[in-house]
């Protein structure tokens, strides 16, 4: 019994030791001052940084439908609605037509800075309102376009700025069609196309025409009226042009130049095209060389007609290159009639052996004539080397050709 009267006594004193022990922690804790943030410690807080932020009333301007002499102008709004100035640091544009500055406003000098260290940044006070003034030259740029203005500056939300124009650009002057094409005319034909002027001034007329091969062309000026194009009402002068077929066959070209009343284009160019189909004509369009081996022999032939089945005679045919320091083989060319009694067709021959340093023939056989306009045609002559050993000497030697062929221009009839 003893024993348990001790040991309760013993519990009861570290109870009460427990309970003196946490109420000295209280104490202390309840002694000791809170803990104090920098501001009430004395110590300064951070400052907020102010900045400013370029607000623009539209990003994007339509001019709609301009004239290609039109130079337009166009402006694009912004305030600095921050609390500190932001500097325009460069203003960028897309294309040489577009010119932009910028105008802060109650200042009327106009500022273009390029290359931030090549011009004086334009510096926009907080608060304040400004415009980028621009505007669109359209000389030499017909149909839609889209062109930016960027603007580069030290906003902390858009560095960057890039502003849009679009605008469709109509021709001063009209041309229908805008190129006159003549196609192909048989040597000896015409053949007579129809163009149409149209300009915008209630007085516009086109009053005549001129070009440099005027001998090939006979020009017939009509009357100049109002048309309506699409919605729009123009005025109208119409052309009759007539092509001669006379002269060198082949391709060819020329400028009609058109003059107009209206000072902001007095002359309108429209390219002509044609080809003149010469009387004398290839069967087939190419002198085939038959394949052959390093050192054999290598031959074809092709015919020369008069497409008005006209006797005609082959003076001389020589080979020639194809491009400047080509490589011209020896050729042994014949030519016969094909009926010697009718000499409306001739049949040719070549024959050359097969080149060890290169892998095909390419050259022109230019050939001499008694047709006038035509005396000098030429066609290709090709030939591919088959590839393998040197094969033997070829059965017969081709007869060597002139040493430089003549300096004629390609007139190959077609």
């Amino acid at each position: 019994m003893q024993r348990n009267i001790g040991r309760s006594c013993g519990v009861a004193f570290g109870l009460m030791a427990l309970v003196s022990v946490c109420g000295l922690a209280t104490a202390q804790d309840a002694a000791q001052p809170p803990a104090q943030s920098p501001a009430q410690a004395g110590e300064p807080a951070l400052a907020k940084v102010e900045t400013g932020t370029l607000i623009f009333e539209t990003e994007s301007v339509d001019l709609g439908t301009i004239i290609q002499n039109e130079v337009k102008p166009l402006k694009f709004k912004f305030k600095n609605t921050g609390k500190a100035p932001v500097t325009i640091k460069e203003v960028k544009k897309s294309c040489g037509c577009t010119q932009a500055k910028v105008v802060v406003e109650g200042s009327d000098k106009g500022l273009e800075p390029v290359e931030h260290d090549q011009n004086t940044w334009s510096v926009i006070p907080a608060g304040a309102s400004a415009v980028i003034d621009a505007e669109f030259d359209p000389k030499g740029k017909l149909g839609s376009h889209s062109k930016t203005i960027t603007i580069v500056s030290d906003d902390a939300e858009r560095s960057q700025i890039v502003l849009t124009l679009t605008v469709e650009v109509e021709a001063t002057v009209v041309a229908e069609p805008s190129v006159l094409n003549f196609g192909t005319v048989e040597r000896g034909g015409s053949k007579a196309l129809k163009l149409t002027v149209l300009g915008r001034t209630p007085d516009f007329a086109a009053t005549d025409a001129t070009m440099t091969l005027s001998e090939l062309f006979d020009i017939r000026k009509g009357e100049t009226r109002e048309v309506d194009r699409g919605g729009k009402k123009l005025r109208a002068t119409e052309f009759d042009i007539t092509f001669k077929a006379i002269g060198k066959s082949g391709r060819a070209s020329d400028l009609l130049n058109v003059r107009t009343n209206d000072p902001r284009e007095p002359m309108k160019s429209v390219t002509m095209t044609f080809n003149v189909q010469g009387l004398l004509a290839f069967e087939p369009t190419q002198l085939s060389l038959s394949t052959a081996r390093p050192g054999d022999l290598m031959t074809g032939e092709i015919l020369l007609k008069h497409r008005k089945d006209k006797a005609f005679k082959i003076v001389k045919i020589e080979p020639a290159q194809v491009a400047a320091g080509a490589a011209v083989p020896e050729f042994k060319l014949e030519f016969e009639p094909v009926d010697a009694a009718n000499t409306t067709k001739w049949r040719i021959k070549a024959s050359t052996a097969a080149p060890t340093d290169r892998p095909s023939i390419n050259v022109w056989l230019r050939i001499t004539t008694d047709v006038g306009g035509e005396e000098l045609v030429q066609v290709r002559c090709y030939g591919v080397v088959r590839r393998g050993q040197v094969g033997a000497a070829p059965t017969s030697a081709p007869a060597s050709a002139p040493a430089s062929a003549p300096a004629a221009a390609d007139q190959g009839s077609k």
